[in-house]
């Protein structure tokens, strides 16, 4: 008897955010069913979207100060 093994892709998902505690939520929140990473200004910001894989959705704080 053949067991299926489905390994499920975890989407990537951005969170862009300069408050820790925002993050910190998110992160808790998002974790158990998406890949999750996180940057605190635009440079990061820029760099991590342009990964491989590329993030599925950014989440991105529109009152940032940089």
């Amino acid at each position: 008897m053949a067991v299926s093994m489905e390994i499920k892709k975890r989407e990537k998902v951005l969170i862009v955010d300069d408050s820790a505690a925002v993050l910190h939520i998110l992160l808790r929140v998002l974790t158990q069913e998406y890949a999750v990473i996180t940057a605190r200004n635009g440079e990061r910001t820029l760099a991590l979207a342009a990964t491989q894989p590329s993030p599925d959705l950014i989440m991105l704080d529109v009152m940032m100060p940089d």
